[in-house]
């Protein structure tokens, strides 16, 4: 493939597109561009109106950052995506993973568009709409017209990354776990501070993802390996990849709360005035951030 077409650049090309859901970009608006006769093929972009979300009118059907690619494009019949994803999705999702970590970063893209608007007065983006106060949806390419861009990119660009995440990650070739083993097999808890568990998959690269689970989430929580103390008692941490998984017992017992009544008197629910000096016995349930 590389002899005709500079892979490099078809990868990075993709991988625009599919962030920014550029609706016509993997279909028809590919321009290929060549410097030495016509030997190898380079891409690039252009006709960008319709990505972010924005769609050629402006209006209601402003594009959901979950839109999948290809099926939500202009057309659907490119094989040269089609083979790209078929033949070199692994190298697709390790070039995607570096510039997650960089310039696909969402607060990166959101710092860029935040630079954009500040060319772009109030008063210019008013008197555009002012401008076109007959567009509707028969009449395109006004992209405000009833959709507040300034707000709908941002929120676009944080929902769209973790989609793609997924999207592009499944394009790799299947690497099924082996085995997964835990740091601790035990958690004692002497406070109410979380506990991270640490997961070792084998083989380090294998394609499937760990799934946590608690065997009762009213004494614990766990989130990406993170444990948090819910209430006093015992349960099981399970962390599964693929065919296999992991356990860690979790014991909390010193989890202790005070509760102080304040005032002439305090109502307590369900039952009369507690006046001061007396007595009162009910139960004290946690909620989920404690």
């Amino acid at each position: 493939l590389n002899d005709y077409l500079d892979v490099e650049s078809a990868i990075d090309y993709y991988l625009f597109c599919y962030f920014a859901l550029a609706i016509d970009s993997l279909g028809r608006n590919l321009m290929l561009v060549t410097y030495d006769g016509g030997n190898k093929w380079y891409c690039t972009l252009y006709d960008a109106d319709t990505t972010w979300g924005n769609g050629l009118n402006g209006g209601s059907s402003y594009n959901s950052p979950q839109s999948p690619c290809p099926e939500s494009y202009e057309l659907k019949t490119s094989l040269l995506w089609e083979r790209i994803e078929a033949c070199i999705g692994d190298e697709l999702w390790d070039r995607w993973s570096d510039l997650r970590k960089t310039i696909f970063r969402v607060e990166y893209v959101q710092n860029e568009f935040d630079l954009f608007w500040r060319y772009i007065t109030d008063d210019d983006y008013e008197a555009d709409i002012d401008r076109w106060t007959g567009v509707d949806s028969t009449r395109p390419y006004v992209p405000q017209w009833n959709v507040d861009i300034r707000a709908a990119i941002p929120a676009f660009i944080a929902a769209r990354a973790p989609y793609c995440d997924a999207q592009i990650k499944a394009m790799r070739t299947p690497v099924p776990c082996t085995g997964i083993t835990l740091d601790k097999s035990q958690i004692e808890y002497a406070s109410g501070d979380p506990i991270r568990l640490v997961a070792t998959v084998a083989p380090e690269n294998t394609t499937d993802d760990i799934i946590w689970s608690v065997s009762d989430s009213t004494i614990a929580s766990v989130s990406d390996g993170v444990v948090h103390p819910l209430s006093n008692g015992t349960a099981v941490v399970t962390a599964t990849c693929g065919n296999y998984s992991a356990t860690c017992n979790v014991t909390i017992t010193a989890l202790a709360y005070s509760v102080t009544l304040a005032g002439d008197h305090v109502a307590l629910s369900n039952t009369a005035d507690v006046s001061p000096g007396s007595s009162y016995t009910g139960t004290l349930t946690t909620d989920s951030n404690r």
